[in-house]
């Protein structure tokens, strides 16, 4: 049969103290991680997507040159069919 001393009882309890410590610890690095996942997830996605508006803007800005060079074919007031007011 074994026997405990109050000593024994308080190490015990010290010991049964620090294992729900450490669980409680290891649940909130658990948590911690899940976050970090999904942190990391949306930085990811929002690189794509400012990738993908990187190249949205340079078909713009090469859409506005290819429109403003066909402007720039326009005389406006020189065609003899424009009358002045």
């Amino acid at each position: 049969m074994i026997t405990y001393s109050r000593g024994d009882r308080g190490i015990h309890g010290s010991i049964a103290r620090i294992s729900a410590a450490t669980e409680q610890q290891a649940s909130g690095f658990a948590e911690t991680e899940t976050a970090m996942v999904d942190v990391s997830r949306a930085t990811q996605a929002n690189v794509a997507m400012a990738d993908r508006t990187t190249c949205v803007v340079a078909d713009v800005l090469e859409e506005i040159e290819r429109l403003a060079a066909l402007v720039d074919r326009f005389r406006l007031g020189t065609s003899p069919h424009v009358h002045a007011a």
